[in-house]
């Protein structure tokens, strides 16, 4: 029985970890609709974003990319290459902190308001869908945050504030 996008947007809303939401979601995808987004090797992320906003990014349709100027064939070599790409602009524009998986999100409020984040949530699930590895960037009380609905304190420390004048604020409230 295939569900609509409301029946699997509502499961996905359930307080179930990523991973279980994510293999749902890939029993569900149509191989008979096909979603192409068209990017530029150098401008990735922004052809990724400015698509995600012309067109309605389905995790029900196949996904298919074509690298501008060039001819090959989307086997799922050039989705992985798309994501590999995608990765290091993302953590670039939109995360903060250590290059050592220690990344935080910045521009929240903006992000949120012009669906950039949902966007990126949308890609990152694309990217596991198809075999990768998502975006290893973020700090692991993030990642364990939005993955599993829950965070060990503990991994959590004032020194993992990339900004240092909110770092000494945070200081100045818990002294």
């Amino acid at each position: 029985m295939e569900q609509s996008s409301k029946e699997i947007t509502a499961a996905c809303n359930e307080q179930a970890p990523l991973m279980m939401k994510i293999a749902e979601i890939k029993k569900q995808i149509d191989t008979d609709e096909t979603m192409f987004l068209d990017v530029c090797r150098g401008f990735v992320l922004i052809d990724a974003m400015r698509q995600a906003a012309k067109k309605k990014l389905n995790p029900n349709q196949l996904l298919k990319i074509r690298f501008v100027g060039e001819s090959a064939i989307d086997h799922g070599g050039l989705k992985r290459k798309f994501f590999h790409l995608l990765a290091p602009d993302v953590s670039n524009n939109y995360f903060s902190g250590a290059d050592n998986g220690s990344r935080f999100l910045i521009n929240i409020i903006t992000g949120v308001q012009n669906r950039k984040y949902y966007y990126l949530g949308v890609y990152f699930v694309l990217s596991v869908l198809y075999g990768g590895n998502g975006f290893p960037l973020m700090h692991d009380s993030l990642f364990n945050y939005l993955v599993y609905q829950s965070i060990d304190t503990s991994t959590v420390s004032v020194d993992n504030i990339p900004d240092q004048a909110l770092k000494f604020l945070v200081n100045k409230v818990t002294c």
